[in-house]
């Protein structure tokens, strides 16, 4: 059996693996560092594939994370197409699908999650998909100058940023989901409503409160049966219905899972194992502001987990502080978020919907808990909404603020 021995071990091949690369360089210029890889490809960004690529204004070149030379320039031998298949923390040794034994003084877990797909008739007809990896999103393209009709399943981000990037391209676009509205954990009714007439006003048909019972075809995907009995032409269905963690390394391990079923991590991103660390989508950490074990499938937690994962691998010994954040474009409506948005009550709005420097603000058990900004966001505006948040005041010491910097509550 091959053995290798490397300072660093990264398993996983997106972001956080990437920014990893840079934060162990920071603080070690020399220290030898493997990236493991399942996918052939090196790491690469997932928003642009549900917008920029999908649109036709990026191509697949501009997705990765890193050139190529990035990773040459740093040392850092790259295994591409290759699963890790077990880990022994205690002996530190990490075993590869071709057999391959590798030694490690630290690894990064970064193994992130996989598009969750729906066990119903013909969920494997040609035509129904995902897009989580860029050969999704590829395997999509090639195929959509023969698409005239499409079913989005699910409300979510990518459901809600693939509807508008399809719509956008002259595709009659429908969109379901169970839900009363899209993006029902983060919009309250108000801007909900607002959103809806913006996919309608676009060509975009929702139907809420519904879920699909079967996809139909012979060859290929023809059409959605709904659990109303509803048929829905379709050339092309997208699954937007959640993810599923790539969790089996670490549990087989037996590192410690948190409430979410995420790798629990101290706040240096340290796992129960002292040699190993997690970032990224199955990651839980200890959040500073909140007071409780957050878990986060955002890009900006994976960029910002990644980096300061690397560097407290290398000794940095840094705690992991930042601010949830994430942000997203439906056709000309952009939006940024910051803080936490699993448990609010009521919102205030400061300015218009969709007008820029105007702001959704949310509470939970009377305390500001996270605010949506309307794009563009200045720097300046960035750190004031940022330490608003991380503040957290109560809904009267709040308005109080508002009206300070002359913002009228509604």
């Amino acid at each position: 059996m091959p053995q290798e021995q490397y300072k660093y071990v990264l398993v996983g091949g997106g972001l956080a693996s990437a920014q990893a690369v840079q934060g162990v360089r920071e603080v070690d210029s020399q220290g030898s560092i493997l990236l493991v890889c399942a996918e052939k490809r090196l790491p690469y960004h997932r928003p642009p594939l549900t917008k920029g690529l999908l649109l036709g204004k990026k191509k697949p070149e501009d997705v990765f994370c890193k050139p190529q030379d990035f990773y040459e320039k740093n040392l850092v031998r790259t295994l591409q197409g290759t699963r890790a298949t077990g880990l022994d923390p205690q002996a530190r040794r990490l075993n590869l699908e071709d057999g391959t034994e590798v030694r490690f003084d630290r690894l990064l877990i970064a193994t992130g999650s996989r598009a969750r797909r729906l066990s119903i008739p013909g969920a494997e007809l040609p035509g129904v998909m995902t897009i989580r990896t860029l050969d999704d999103s590829l395997d999509l393209l090639s195929g959509l100058d023969q698409v005239r009709t499409a079913v989005i399943v699910g409300g979510s981000f990518l459901g809600a940023e693939t509807a508008s990037a399809l719509a956008q391209k002259g595709i009659e676009t429908t969109v379901l989901f169970p839900e009363f509205r899209i993006l029902e954990r983060l919009l309250d009714a108000e801007l909900g409503g607002h959103l809806h007439h913006l996919f309608e006003s676009k060509g975009v048909r929702i139907l809420t409160g519904r879920k699909p019972v079967a996809f139909l075809g012979k060859d290929r995907i023809e059409a959605v049966r709904t659990d109303r009995d509803e048929r829905i032409s379709a050339d092309l269905v997208v699954l937007g219905v959640g993810a599923d963690l790539n969790d089996e390394l670490a549990k087989e391990a037996g590192l410690a899972l948190g409430r979410s079923g995420g790798v629990r991590v101290d706040s240096r991103l340290r796992t129960s194992s002292e040699a190993i660390y997690a970032a990224g989508d199955i990651a839980e950490y200890p959040d500073p502001t909140y007071q409780k074990p957050l878990r986060l499938e955002h890009w900006d937690s994976a960029f910002r987990q990644g980096l300061t994962a690397g560097r407290n691998m290398a000794g940095a010994d840094e705690p992991f502080t930042a601010l949830p954040h994430y942000f997203s474009t439906l056709f000309d409506l952009g939006f940024s978020v910051w803080g936490d948005f699993s448990n609010w009550e009521t919102t205030i709005r400061a300015g218009e919907i969709g007008r820029t420097g105007s702001w959704v603000l949310y509470l939970a058990g009377g305390r500001l808990s996270g605010i949506l900004a309307f794009d563009p966001v200045d720097p300046d505006q960035e750190h004031e909404i940022e330490a608003l948040v991380r503040a957290r005041p109560d809904r009267e010491t709040l308005l109080e603020n508002l009206r300070k910097r002359g913002l009228r509550p509604l």
